[in-house]
């Protein structure tokens, strides 16, 4: 239950630094719920392997899923800001030709 809560919040926070940078949010909002996800399966599978004990299999999926929340963190944080004089300029020039 818990994790649901945090995979909201990483997802409100990603969407509101890109926000800020004038970009849409869906695109990171997804990458968050797929990297989240997809690291919690390949640390639950890496911990059945390595360790051979439920219990510990799921302190790896949780340790894979906060890894995967980390770098959609990283990805939001670091994407470029939306350049929008290119597209006002287009705008403009497409009525002028």
């Amino acid at each position: 239950m818990l994790e649901i809560f945090a995979i909201i919040f990483i997802c409100r926070k990603n969407s509101e630094i890109v926000k800020n940078k004038g970009l849409k949010p869906t695109k990171y909002i997804i990458f968050t719920v797929v990297l989240w996800i997809l690291f919690e399966v390949l640390g639950m599978f890496l911990g059945m392997i390595v360790v051979q004990n439920s219990a510990a299999g799921y302190i790896f999926a949780l340790l894979g899923a906060a890894l995967g929340g980390f770098i959609a963190y990283q990805i939001a944080k670091n994407a470029a800001p939306a350049d929008n004089t290119q597209e006002i300029d287009n705008v403009l020039d497409s009525g002028l030709r």
